[in-house]
């Protein structure tokens, strides 16, 4: 690969990433490329090859060194989905680089609302991964997606209530706009993202009869899809915020019952 261009490098890792495919003496050639060319990236290929790396789960320490302190002289010019991406990326390998992450939470809150919706709530995934209380991003954050919130996906709402429940930070308007636009489109939500809704409410103390009521309905339908993991954060959700609906309860423990062997100890 001595004479890969830049570009060739980022297409190449970005392509095997996104079919899984994932041969160890290619990816060792990439990054022996990529390192001593690193400045010739531009803050696209920088983020590419970084999610490359983290959907390999390759936490490849020359090379993550490397794009952290190219992306540092960079920051001001990366594209909101770079610095998604590469938040992204850092988070998935539990890579802290502090000087990067305070730039990127920098170039952030004064951007959100630049940011896409899917943006927006990959970076609060990435904080929350990372266990990063940042609440100054957290409610510029917040406050980017109260404006955006009728283009949530069902990964969107789950992704951003997690976030928060998961670093213990509480937006009443986020959480009701939440509720507002969530409630309206829970049919379409598959397992992961109904508990993940279920969880986050209930983590925070955040007792909202008619979104819970909604997510009982939605999830009764659709328990047969439900791994264990789903089935347990949904019966420690109802059983958090006092929910004793007996058609739910019973649908659930028949559920956890038929699932048991799923279950660790």
């Amino acid at each position: 690969m001595q004479h890969f261009a830049q570009q060739n490098i980022t297409n190449t890792a970005w392509a095997f990433a996104t079919i899984s495919v994932q041969p160890k003496p290619l990816i060792q050639a990439i990054s022996g490329r990529a390192i001593p060319t690193i400045t010739e990236f531009p803050p696209r290929g920088l983020a590419n090859i970084a999610w490359a790396f983290a959907n390999f789960g390759n936490a490849d320490g020359p090379l993550f060194h490397a794009i952290a302190s190219c992306s540092l002289a960079t920051i001001c010019e990366f594209s909101p989905q770079n610095l998604a991406n590469i938040s992204w990326a850092f988070s998935t390998l539990c890579i802290r680089h502090a000087k990067l992450l305070d730039a990127i939470s920098a170039n952030v809150q004064g951007r959100c609302f630049e940011f896409t919706t899917q943006d927006l709530s990959n970076i609060a995934w990435s904080l929350a991964s990372m266990g990063l209380r940042d609440v100054p991003l957290l409610q510029a954050l917040a406050s980017a997606a109260i404006a955006k919130i009728t283009d949530f996906t069902s990964q969107d709402f789950g992704n951003m209530a997690w976030a928060f429940a998961k670093l213990m930070v509480t937006n009443e308007p986020l959480f009701n706009a939440i509720s507002s636009e969530a409630i309206i489109k829970l049919t379409h939500f598959p397992p992961q993202n109904l508990s993940n809704l279920a969880w986050a409410y209930a983590t925070l103390s955040i007792s909202d009869k008619l979104l819970m009521r909604a997510i009982d309905v939605a999830a009764l339908r659709k328990f047969a899809k439900f791994n264990s993991q789903h089935l347990a954060h949904m019966f420690w959700s109802v059983a958090s915020l006092g929910i004793l609906d007996k058609p739910l309860l019973q649908a659930l423990a028949s559920e956890v019952l038929h699932k048991i062997h799923e279950f660790n100890a």
